[in-house]
């Protein structure tokens, strides 16, 4: 297995394999908390864009971050997140990928419909990642549209835009598809990737679900298909 690393752009290896591990306080002040955790840019934009399961379109920024101080505060409809990580190791073993920052504000005018929008800055890898997203439900269907922009320093520039189609069967089952386009401009080239991904999850009661995902990768010079069935048990 890969070393666990804070990259950006590679959603499995700055989370998948990091365990969440934080001590925090909160009050009427909001709340601060220190060590492994959710990433300010996730908790605002990645909870909407990344809505993938094990694989299919999903947030280009960072996931789950370590050695991260976060601050994260509620103003009506609206909720704000800071982070800092604090790492001066930069030699990708995993300890926290670097020093950077990060913040985002998710709003909520109305029950149905959402907005958000956030941004991370990365020093080590020289990685400004900036990202919007407006959700919206009516009659049991709902509607995520994403986009983001991600650059390191004059060598590339990525593109990534998402849209999400939700809705429930029954009280059960419900259904999701998603397409996603991926633009990457770098070193005098471009490449692009399309990606589509259908999921089920079956809620079971208990607190088990059983999930099943389809998804499809065209670079335009390989077409690939991935069929992934699990199970999820929260007690």
């Amino acid at each position: 297995m890969d070393d666990d690393k804070h990259s950006h752009g590679e959603v499995n290896k700055s989370g998948l394999n990091r365990l969440l591990a934080f001590v925090g306080l909160s009050g009427p002040f909001g709340s601060v908390s220190l060590g492994q955790q959710w990433s300010a840019y996730f908790q605002n934009l990645g909870t909407h864009a990344s809505l993938n399961i094990i694989n299919g379109p999903g947030q280009i920024g960072p996931f789950r971050t370590g050695n991260t101080v976060k601050y994260s505060n509620n103003f009506g409809p609206v909720s704000m997140t800071l982070d800092a990580r604090i790492d001066d190791d930069g030699d990708g073993d995993g300890d926290g990928g670097g020093n950077g920052f990060g913040g985002g504000v998710t709003v909520t005018p109305m029950d149905n419909v959402t907005l958000a929008g956030a941004f991370d800055s990365n020093d080590d890898s020289d990685t400004d990642i900036m990202g919007v997203a407006g959700i919206m439900g009516f009659g049991g269907i709902t509607v995520t549209v994403a986009h983001e922009q991600s650059e390191t320093g004059d060598a590339s520039e990525t593109n990534n835009t998402l849209l999400w189609l939700g809705a429930g069967i029954t009280d059960q089952l419900s259904l999701t598809v998603g397409y996603g386009t991926k633009e990457t401009e770098a070193g005098g080239s471009t490449t692009e990737k399309d990606e589509l991904a259908l999921i089920g999850v079956l809620n079971m009661g208990g607190g088990l679900k059983l999930w099943g995902q389809f998804h499809n990768a065209d670079t335009g010079t390989s077409d690939a298909d991935t069929i992934a069935l699990g199970m999820r048990l929260d007690f």
